[in-house]
């Protein structure tokens, strides 16, 4: 027993989660970091070992894949080994109430047949913000400098000075499109003139 429990909390390390059939998952909650606005402490990120009696695979590495793959087990012992693995942690909890898991903690069995996890000395040792610790945030001391607004007298006019030349560049921008459009409508029209003298002459 000793010997798969390590084999499954390295597989737990290595992937933050480890189905044991039949049985649940263990998995690491990941905590994002907290702003705490009133006393100005960031307290980083953390993560703390649950269990939950689903077994859903959500993709990963599955126990027995990890011990054929990665450990060099026989698929037809990984398997028996696991199976044996689960029966004696439930013989436990009808004996005893609970399984001592090495390396994780205790599984207790509830009255409600629901199980608890208590998270052993080693899993304890392992700080839940992995070391990190709070930050205390400052604000930026920054120094005031008045900005005195002086007031200036700005004239207004109320006419357009037509004299400029950009006041003189937008009045002759539709001189040259009148004029085209001008000449164009005069010379259709001469032709128009032409093919019906043409026709009717």
């Amino acid at each position: 027993m000793v010997e798969l429990s390590e084999h499954l909390l390295d597989l737990v390390f290595r992937q933050k989660s480890a189905i044991i059939p039949d049985l649940g998952t263990f998995r690491f909650v990941t905590t994002s970091a907290k702003l705490n606005f009133g006393e100005n402490v960031l307290a980083p990120p953390s993560q703390t070992l649950v269990f939950t009696e689903s077994t859903f695979d959500q993709g990963d590495l599955t126990f027995l894949d990890f011990l054929v793959k990665e450990k060099g087990f026989d698929p037809y012992e990984a398997n028996i080994r696991i199976k044996a693995y689960v029966h004696q942690i439930r013989n436990n909890f009808k004996q005893l109430g609970y399984s001592y898991i090495p390396g994780f903690g205790t599984l207790h069995q509830l009255e409600n047949d629901t199980l608890k996890f208590v998270p052993g000395d080693k899993i304890k040792a392992i700080k839940p913000t992995l070391g990190l610790p709070d930050l205390t945030i400052k604000p930026i001391a920054r120094e005031f400098v008045k900005n005195e607004i002086h007031e200036t007298e700005v004239p207004i006019n109320s006419f357009i000075d037509t004299r400029s030349e950009k006041v003189a560049s937008q009045k002759n921008k539709w001189a040259q499109p009148a004029l085209i459009a001008f000449f164009f409508i005069r010379h259709l029209l001469n032709c128009l003139l032409s093919i019906y003298y043409f026709l009717w002459r």
